[in-house]
């Protein structure tokens, strides 16, 4: 898990080092229209799968089986797609989730080009 957390952080600052990037933006992207209604406060309501993303610890919230999927589209060609299913397991509670964020080709400018 540690060595996975540091490829992630690596790779992020090697990409952020180039003009007009910077790492792990796709964070910002909310998921859920409640939570994105509430301006992102994840902890002021926490029972759907979407909380999730935000509140890991929010499964203990709610029993039973739920699952939810997203997609937005953003400026550019972005698109953000979330997912998440949460059930009973071994006498707690287990989720999976995914966040994918896409987007077509951006033409990269720099200060020279203005």
């Amino acid at each position: 898990m540690f060595l996975l957390l540091a490829i992630f952080v690596a790779r992020s600052e090697a990409i952020s080092n180039s003009a007009g990037t910077s790492g792990a933006d796709f964070l910002r992207i909310e998921a859920g229209a409640r939570h994105v209604a509430m301006g992102g406060t994840y902890s002021a309501y926490g029972s759907s799968v979407f909380t999730l993303y935000g509140q890991p610890a929010a499964i203990a919230e709610k029993d039973g089986y739920e699952i939810g999927f997203q997609y937005s589209e953003w400026v550019q060609g972005i698109s953000q797609q979330f997912g998440g299913f949460k059930a009973p397991f071994l006498g707690g509670k287990a989720a999976v989730t995914f966040n994918f964020l896409g987007s077509n080709n951006i033409e990269k400018t720099t200060d020279d080009a203005l």
